[in-house]
């Protein structure tokens, strides 16, 4: 099985990891550098990337690919690599609603 998506590539650049790691074998037990700083640098980097926010119940469930997988895909992100020239180079496609209030406003993002 193949997997490709935008999510798996972040944490394996973030950690470090083999090209070869799978997705269940990534998780805070099991990934060594994956300590408290890591932690806040990382969902860092997901809301950067993603463009979305996490609260802080969400936060407390990020410990594996997994369970990152499953919040990204609930706020509508689609993790998907799509074909270069239809979608970016990262292939990340988002419907993202924001409250205006948000300091980025409302907004609706796609690599399309």
């Amino acid at each position: 099985m193949q997997h490709s998506d935008a999510l798996l590539r972040l944490l394996r650049e973030f950690f470090n990891l083999p090209p070869d790691v799978q997705p269940q074998e990534i998780t805070q037990n099991a990934v060594a550098a994956w300590d408290s700083l890591a932690m806040v640098q990382l969902i860092a980097d997901l809301q950067g990337t993603f463009l979305i926010d996490f609260d802080v119940d969400e936060i407390g469930r990020l410990r594996s690919y997994e369970e990152i997988r499953a919040t990204l895909l609930k706020k509508g992100v689609s993790l998907v690599r799509q074909r270069a020239a239809a979608c970016g180079p990262e292939g990340i496609q988002q419907q993202n609603s924001r409250d205006p209030d948000h300091p980025r406003g409302s907004q609706t993002v796609s690599s399309h």
